[in-house]
């Protein structure tokens, strides 16, 4: 699901990166990498188990600016991009304090209202109660 949340503001996205120093030829990477962070991130939390936590968030508990998670991510996005996709420092925190929040406000925008098994699919995860469920129609059906 993140990957198509991406694609769809792939291209404001770059005009926006552009605006904000970021070289052209750098603006796939930049976008890439703030797909594979907030993946990355929030599979660390539902595995870490704070699938609750992160509803709140979504909720818009606390605010996504003021979240510790999104400042997180921000920082380590801004350092990914020093160091894999070699920018200044000052382009990587303009860039950084944009699109990391951007993706997220779009990610609240899809699991809003889903609860759990929105926040798993997000991720690309299944969840996990759905497959007790199948297996026990399965066995169901066997008896």
């Amino acid at each position: 699901m993140i990957d198509q949340i991406i694609n769809n503001v792939k291209g404001e996205l770059g005009s926006k990166l552009i605006s904000l120093g970021l070289p052209e030829s750098k603006t796939n990477g930049a976008i890439k990498l703030a797909k594979e962070t907030v993946q990355s991130q929030l599979q660390g939390q539902v595995s870490g188990g704070n699938i609750q936590g992160l509803l709140s968030l979504f909720s818009g508990k606390p605010p996504l600016d003021q979240s510790s998670l999104v400042k997180s991510m921000v920082s380590d996005y801004g350092t990914k991009m020093i160091t894999k996709l070699g920018v200044s420092d000052t382009i990587a925190k303009s860039v950084s304090s944009f699109i990391i929040p951007f993706v997220m406000s779009r990610v609240s925008n899809q699991v809003a209202g889903s609860g759990e098994a929105g926040m798993l699919k997000l991720i690309g995860k299944s969840n996990p109660l759905s497959k007790i469920k199948s297996l026990s129609n399965m066995f169901k059906s066997v008896l």
